[in-house]
């Protein structure tokens, strides 16, 4: 269109011809002028297409991480084929006041461990956390070959070893969260799988019909009560986590925004504050990290920014998590390292 703008004088003479002449001209500038206006549409339906994640952020950054029933951590097909035989996420103390952490010296807070099978499915989970070089407490998990229905996985009793000093135990008690979600499959329906937790008792619905939100009805076929968890949409990509109170009230919700099948936002709500993950994505469409936003009644208070160091999988080697403030006070980094073992 600037072209034509830039040109159009050229064309005074032109116009100065004969009537047939002037016809065909204006014919000619029409057709150019929709061609131009179909190859813009064309362009804008192009679409770039993201890149499948190895490690599926909205699971190991979010409560769904606590699922041990549900290892959905990483993408099985995309593990299989780097070869990973295990993969150690190590976590360590946060540090005030400082904007780069050495952890070649350091102890970590807590250790994960994955392991996995050469088709990419996960075999064990190993879990420890560290006090004063010691370790404090160790939960193993193994998981059977056969994967069950909705991804869920029977964890093997024998394998749920635990040790410990009490005082640094996971606590079940109504004020705490407990820090492992193992659960047994009790009925599975046409809209909904109903499943208990192993240490509590509490229920964990997942609801695969998206349509289900009236919450009658959701009382009528599930009966939840204040402590169990209903989860909305397919795992490991649900769109909703919410716990209900007095039948229709829902409290603790989690809701989850996705585009072109990647992670985009989770926003929690705890009155009177609100928390935001935002997703972070480079050119090529691998995540870079993420920026936890908090507010209270729409007045933004303080954010942690998390960035990726990627390697040539494109999964992070390392993770920053800094915190920001408007007048930086209490600003604090803390460093994860991710170690990627193959098969020979």
């Amino acid at each position: 269109m600037k072209w034509f703008l830039i040109s159009f004088p050229i064309f005074f003479p032109i116009f100065n011809q004969s009537k047939k002449m002037r016809f065909y001209l204006i014919v000619f500038l029409g057709l150019w002028l929709v061609a131009c206006q179909s190859e813009g549409k064309r362009k804008s339906l192009i679409k770039r297409k993201r890149p499948p994640a190895m490690i599926n952020y909205q699971v190991m950054y979010s409560d769904l991480g606590k699922e041990i029933s549900f290892p959905l951590w990483f993408n099985d097909t995309l593990v299989a084929r780097q070869r990973i035989c295990r993969i150690v996420r190590s976590i360590y103390p946060r540090i005030e006041g400082v904007t780069q952490v050495d952890t070649t010296s350091m102890v970590p807070r807590e250790q994960w461990e994955y392991y996995f099978r050469e088709d990419g499915s996960i075999s064990r989970v190993s879990h420890r956390r560290f006090f004063d070089d010691q370790v404090i407490s160790r939960f193993d998990f193994a998981y059977p070959k056969v994967k069950n229905t909705d991804l869920y996985r029977a964890v093997l009793k024998d394998s749920m070893v635990r040790f410990g000093a009490g005082d640094f135990m996971p606590s079940y008690d109504d004020n705490e969260e407990d820090l492992y979600h193992v659960y047994t499959l009790i009925e599975k329906a046409d809209k909904y799988t109903v499943y208990r937790n192993s240490e509590t008792g509490n229920y964990l619905f997942l609801l695969r019909d998206k349509k289900l939100k009236n919450p009658l009805e959701i009382d009528r076929l599930l009966s939840p009560t204040p402590k169990d968890k209903i989860i909305v949409g397919d795992l490991p990509s649900p769109t909703k986590i919410y716990r209900v109170e007095n039948k229709v009230i829902e409290r603790d919700v989690q809701k989850f925004s996705y585009h072109r099948g990647a992670i985009l936002r989770i926003e929690k709500q705890d009155y009177p504050f609100r928390s935001e993950r935002s997703f972070l994505y480079n050119l090529p469409g691998f995540c870079t990290g993420y920026i936890d936003s908090v507010f209270s009644d729409e007045k933004y208070l303080t954010r942690i920014k998390t960035r990726f160091l990627l390697n040539k999988m494109n999964v992070p080697n390392t993770v920053l998590h800094q915190k920001q403030n408007p007048n930086n006070v209490g600003g604090f980094v803390y460093v994860e390292n991710f170690q990627y073992e193959l098969y020979p």
